[in-house]
């Protein structure tokens, strides 16, 4: 059996890990963005769903209750900011941290929204049906099919 998956709220000792996290996969430690999520959470604008894998932390995703920006901007929940480390993907956690972000956005209104970023040379998600999404992620995530309506706000990067 392998080790115990749970998802939840950060708590703010989850910073230091989550930076580190980055750094060790080559990317910029993200600690003053993690302690605004983390101020953020404490207010209420916005909750940080963590997935840890036994005592690791493996990755995340952010539930803001009313999209700040673009098209939905004050319409619906948004999820955004969605990571899972190199060394946990294509191991359901993404899948997880997207099902327990729409449980909790689903508290807020029936329909929420995604921002999917697109770098350069890599397409990160699509929709496979009009009325059936299925969002495919490169690091494994599959989704079939979603309760509710799922609008993507695509952001390039």
């Amino acid at each position: 059996m392998g080790e115990e998956r749970i998802v939840r709220k950060m708590l703010f000792e989850d910073i230091e890990g989550l930076s580190n996290a980055f750094v060790e996969q080559g990317w910029p430690e993200r600690k003053d963005i993690l302690h605004k999520y983390f101020l953020e959470q404490e207010e209420g604008e916005r909750q940080v769903l963590v997935a840890l894998v036994g005592r690791f932390l493996a990755g995340y995703i952010t539930v803001i209750p009313s999209a700040n920006h673009g098209p939905f901007a004050g319409l619906y929940p948004e999820l955004t900011d969605f990571n899972v480390f190199e060394s946990f993907q294509r191991q359901g956690i993404g899948t997880a941290l997207i099902e327990k972000a729409e449980q909790e956005a689903l508290k807020y209104s029936d329909v929420v929204t995604l921002v999917v970023g697109l770098h350069k040379g890599r397409h990160s998600a699509y929709i496979l049906k009009e009325d059936i999404f299925q969002m495919v992620l490169d690091f494994g995530l599959t989704m079939k099919p979603l309760p509710h309506m799922l609008l993507v706000k695509i952001v390039m990067t």
